[in-house]
C-alpha cells in the first residue's frame, strides 16, 4: 500500500510539473491534423471521422452499415494500446479471453459469431492486407497490430463477404496506417511510464515523422515504437511455495517499425511501397493458480515447473497504387505477409494430468517442455476499378482478388523424463518403448507437423444507385473459388508415426442487398441483407490413446474433412446528428443465422479435440451508441449492446450425451456497456481536460448441462466484469501531458477459470491487470 501511494504521488507530481512547463512555454494552439478533429465545429458540435469501409472515402455518418471507428488521437485519449482495449469500447464486440494452460489464446466475437477452430470468422486487415490466421489445433492465433502510428481503426459488424471475402462472416477489423503527405511535415511522438499495484513498472516510447522530400512528388513517413508491460504474477516452487523462482513473471514487450514512401510521378498517380515489422515477446502469460493465489491480498502466483516464453514476429511488405482515370479510379494492392510465432509452454501439468490423473506430479523435479512453432506466409493481390464522383446517381466498385496463404504448425513435447512418469505409474522401471510400443523420437514423446495451404480467387462488385435524391439501393456480389490442402504428420510414441493428406475446394457466392434513406437534416435509415462464408478444412485422425473418448461419443474415428459454414445476416439501423450536431447517435437491430457450424469437440481425457460441422445457431440483438456535447466543454458518450446467440438444434452423440442442445449459448456475454465523459476547460493559452471511462460485460447465461460433451461442473459460467479508468491532462500547441489510473477500483474478477483436463486439480485464473497509475506525454504537429 505504501509503495502504491508513493507511485500515485510521483505520477501526480510529474503531471503537475508537465502542466506547469507546457503552460509556461505554450504558443497559440494550432489545429489538430486528425480527421475527427478537423470535422469538429467551433460551436461545440460532435466531431466526425472519415472511413473507407465501402472502399471509398466518406464520413462515418454517411455509411449505411453498422461500424465503429477510432482515430489515433481518440485511442490516445482513452489509453488504448492493443486490440483488447478496442473490443471493450465497441458495441457488439467481445474479446474472448482464454486462460487454458499457460497461454492466453483469445479470439474476437462480433455479434456472437466466433470460433477458435478452422478458418477465422472475423477478418483482420492491416490496410488492405488480410492477416487473420487459420486455427490449427492449439497453437495458431491471430496477430494484431499494436496501436501506434495509426490513422484509425474501423470495426465493421456483420458479414462483409462481398468486399472483404471469406473469413469475414462475423465482421471485419481494419487497422489503417497514415500515409506520407506530399505537402506538409507531420510529427507524432508518445511516451509513457506506469506502475502496477503488486507488480513491476511499464514504459513505452515511440516517434513517427512524415516529410515531403520533393513537394507534391515524393514523401516519406517512418515510425518506431517500443513498449514493455511489467508483470504482477510470481512463479513459485511447487514443493516450497514460499520460494519465488521468478518475480513478476508475466511481463511482455512489443516493438514496431514502419516506413512508407509515396511517389507521385503525375498529378493523378500515386505509388506507395511500405514495410512494417512487429515483434512481441511474452513470458508466462497472465495466468495464475487459484490454489496458490489470493487476489484480495494482492497475491498472484503459479507453480509452473518451467517458464513459458514466447516470441511472435511478422513483417508486411506492400505496394499500393492509386490512379485517377477521369471519373474512375484504378486501385491495386500487392502484399506479402510473413510471420513466425514460437511459444514454449510448460507441459508438465498437462502430461501429468493425462498419464497420472493429476497436474501436480508427485515426482520432484519432473518437467516436460512444450514447443509450439508456427509459421504463416501470405501473398495477396487485389485490383479494383471504382467510381469517384460522390455526387453521381450511380456509385460502383468492381474488382478481383487473389490470395495464397501457407501455414505450418509444429508441436513437440519433451519426453526425456517420461521414464520417471511411467515408473511411478507402473510401480517398477519401464521404458517408453516397452510402455507405448515405440521409442522417443529425437527425445520427443509427441510430434505433430501440420501444413496447410489456402488459395482463394474471387471477383466482386457492388453498386449503389440513387432512386431519388434521398433513397439509395445497394447490390453486391462476390464469387470465389477456394481450395484448401492439408498434410498432417505425426511421430513419437504418444501419437505414433503417420502422414495424412486432405483437400477440399468450393465455389461460394456471397451476395449483399441494401436500401438506405436520407432523412431531413443529417439522418440516415438503412437495411441490409448479406451473407458471410468460411471455408472448410481437413484434419488428422485421433491417436489410439483417444479410443476411450471416441467410444464415449459413439464413434470409432473422427471425420477427416469438415465442410464450410455460412451466415445470413439481416440488419436495420439508423444514424444521424441532432440539435445542431451536438448529439450523434447510431442504432441497429440484427438477426444472424449461422448454419453448418464448424465447432470443436473435446476429447477430454486425452487432452485433444477435433472439428466437425454441428448444427445451426441464431443470434439476435441490437447495439446503440450516442455521443453528445450538451455544452462545448463537456463530451458524453454511451454505448450498449445486447446479443442473444444460441444454438438452434440438438446435436446428440452416444446416449445420453450430446455435443450441443437447442438453446445452448455460443459462449458470449449477452450485454456490454461502455460509458465515457470528458470535461475540457481553458488553462493558460491551452486547454486541460479530465475524463473517465467505464466498461461492463454481463455474465454468460449458459445453463448447466451435465450430459454435454466437455462439460465440467467445477468450471462455472464467466462472471460479469466492471472496469473503470480515469485520465487528466493538458494540451498546448500539440503537446499533451496526462496522468491516468487504469482499473481504478482494482477489479479482481476472475473471468478465466479453467484447467488442463477434466481430472486436473489445478485451476487457472485470469483477471484484469491490477490498478495501474502512470504518466503519458504525446506530441502532434
Amino acid at each position: 500500500m505504501t509503495r502504491m501511494k508513493t507511485t500515485i504521488r510521483r505520477a501526480l507530481v510529474l503531471g503537475v510539473c508537465g502542466l506547469a512547463i507546457t503552460s509556461a512555454h505554450a504558443q497559440e494552439p494550432t489545429a489538430n491534423n486528425t480527421a475527427q478533429n478537423e470535422a469538429e465545429a467551433d460551436d461545440g458540435a460532435v466531431g466526425e471521422i472519415v472511413v473507407t469501409a465501402r472502399r471509398r472515402t466518406e464520413a462515418l455518418s454517411d455509411v449505411p452499415v453498422s461500424i465503429t471507428a477510432f482515430s489515433q488521437e481518440g485511442l490516445d485519449k482513452i489509453g488504448a494500446r492493443d486490440v483488447d482495449d478496442i473490443t471493450r469500447l465497441t458495441p457488439g464486440v467481445q474479446f474472448q479471453r482464454n486462460t487454458f494452460g499457460a497461454s492466453n489464446r483469445s479470439s474476437i466475437s462480433i455479434r456472437g459469431i466466433s470460433s477458435t477452430v478452422g478458418a477465422n470468422t472475423v477478418g483482420v486487415y492491416l490496410d488492405d492486407t488480410p492477416i487473420q490466421v487459420r486455427n490449427i489445433y492449439f497453437s495458431s492465433t491471430n496477430a494484431y497490430p499494436r496501436l501506434f502510428d495509426l490513422d484509425r481503426v474501423e470495426v465493421l459488424r456483420g458479414p462483409q463477404g462481398t468486399l472483404f471475402g471469406a473469413g469475414s462472416q462475423g465482421g471485419t477489423v481494419r487497422f489503417i496506417s497514415p500515409q506520407p503527405d506530399l505537402q506538409d511535415t507531420h510529427v507524432y511522438a508518445r511516451g509513457e511510464v506506469a506502475s502496477t499495484r503488486y507488480g513491476a513498472a511499464s514504459y513505452e516510447a515511440g516517434v513517427a515523422v512524415g516529410v515531403p522530400l520533393v513537394t507534391d512528388k515524393i514523401a516519406i513517413r517512418a515510425s518506431g515504437w517500443h513498449r514493455r508491460d511489467g508483470g504482477w504474477i510470481d512463479r513459485v516452487d511447487l514443493y516450497d511455495q514460499d520460494r519465488v523462482l521468478e518475480k513478476n513473471v508475466n511481463h511482455s514487450e512489443a516493438t514496431v517499425g514502419r516506413i512508407a514512401i509515396t511517389f507521385a510521378p503525375t498529378e493523378n498517380l500515386t505509388i506507395t511501397p511500405s514495410f512494417l515489422y512487429q515483434e512481441e515477446k511474452s513470458n508466462g502469460g497472465n495466468v495464475y493458480w487459484l490454489s496458490l493465489s489470493d487476489p484480495d491480498k494482492g497475491i498472484y502466483r503459479n507453480a509452473s515447473n518451467l517458464g513459458s516464453t514466447g516470441k511472435d514476429r511478422f513483417g508486411i511488405a506492400a505496394l499500393a497504387l492509386n490512379w485517377e482515370l477521369g471519373g474512375v479510379d484504378l486501385v491495386t494492392n500487392t502484399s506479402y505477409f510473413k510471420r513466425n510465432s514460437d511459444f514454449f509452454p510448460d507441459y508438465t501439468g498437462t502430461v501429468s494430468s493425462t498419464l497420472l490423473g493429476t497436474a501436480q506430479p508427485p515426482i520432484p523435479g519432473l518437467t516436460a517442455q512444450g514447443y509450439w512453432l508456427d509459421d504463416q506466409e501470405n501473398f495477396t493481390q487485389e485490383i479494383r476499378l471504382q467510381s469517384n464522383d460522390s455526387s453521381a446517381r450511380l456509385s460502383w466498385v468492381v474488382g478481383a482478388f487473389y490470395s495464397h496463404a501457407k501455414q505450418r504448425a509444429r508441436q513437440f513435447i519433451d519426453g526425456s523424463q517420461f521414464d520417471r512418469i511411467l515408473e511411478y505409474l507402473a510401480g517398477f522401471p519401464i521404458s517408453v518403448e516397452e510402455y507405448f510400443g515405440s521409442p522417443l523420437v529425437d527425445g520427443f514423446a509427441y510430434i505433430t507437423d501440420d501444413r496447410t495451404k489456402d488459395e482463394q480467387l474471387a471477383a466482386f462488385g457492388q453498386l449503389d444507385y440513387k432512386l431519388t435524391d434521398r433513397l439509395t439501393v445497394t447490390g453486391g456480389l462476390r464469387v470465389s473459388y477456394t481450395k484448401f490442402d492439408f498434410v498432417s504428420s505425426t511421430d513419437g510414441p504418444y501419437f505414433g508415426k503417420s502422414s495424412v493428406p486432405g483437400s477440399t475446394s468450393q465455389t461460394p457466392v456471397t451476395p449483399k442487398f441494401g436500401i438506405s434513406y436520407e432523412t431531413d437534416g443529417d439522418g440516415l435509415l438503412y437495411a441490409n441483407i448479406s451473407k458471410g462464408f468460411r471455408v472448410g478444412g481437413a484434419q488428422r485422425p485421433a491417436p489410439v490413446t483417444c479410443a476411450g473418448d471416441l467410444a464415449a461419443l459413439g464413434i470409432d474415428q473422427i471425420p477427416q474433412t469438415y465442410g464450410s459454414d455460412s451466415v445470413w445476416a439481416y440488419e436495420a439501423g439508423a444514424k444521424g446528428t441532432f440539435f445542431d450536431r451536438k448529439v450523434q447517435a447510431e442504432a441497429s437491430i440484427f438477426q444472424l443465422d449461422w448454419s453448418n457450424i464448424q465447432r470443436s469437440v473435446s476429447l477430454g481425457q486425452c487432452n485433444l479435440s477435433y472439428i466437425d460441422n454441428l448444427g445451426s445457431a441464431r443470434s439476435r440483438g441490437f447495439d446503440l451508441a450516442i455521443t453528445a456535447r450538451p455544452v462545448p466543454a463537456l463530451t458524453l458518450g454511451a454505448s450498449v449492446s445486447y446479443t442473444n446467440a444460441k444454438y438452434a438444434v440438438d446435436v446428440p452423440v452416444a446416449p445420453p450425451n450430446f455435443i450441443v442442445r437447442d438453446g445452448d449459448t455460443l459462449g458470449i456475454r449477452p450485454w456490454t456497456v461502455y460509458l465515457n465523459g470528458q470535461l475540457d476547460f481553458p488553462l493558460g493559452s491551452g486547454e486541460a481536460y479530465i475524463r473517465a471511462d467505464y466498461s461492463y460485460e454481463s455474465k454468460n447465461k449458459q445453463a448447466p448441462r451435465p450430459n454435454r460433451v466437455g462439460y465440467d461442473p467445477l468450471i462455472p459460467r464467466p462472471p460479469e466484469t466492471h472496469l473503470v479508468s480515469m485520465r487528466a491532462g493538458s494540451n498546448f500547441d500539440g503537446l499533451d501531458v496526462s496522468v491516468f489510473v487504469d482499473n481504478l477500483f482494482d477489479s479482481k474478477t476472475n473471468f478465466g477459470l479453467n484447467r488442463d483436463t477434466s481430472n486436473s486439480p489445478v485451476f487457472y485464473g485470469g483477471s484484469f491487470r491490477p490498478r495501474t497509475v502512470g504518466l503519458t506525454v504525446s506530441y502532434r504537429k
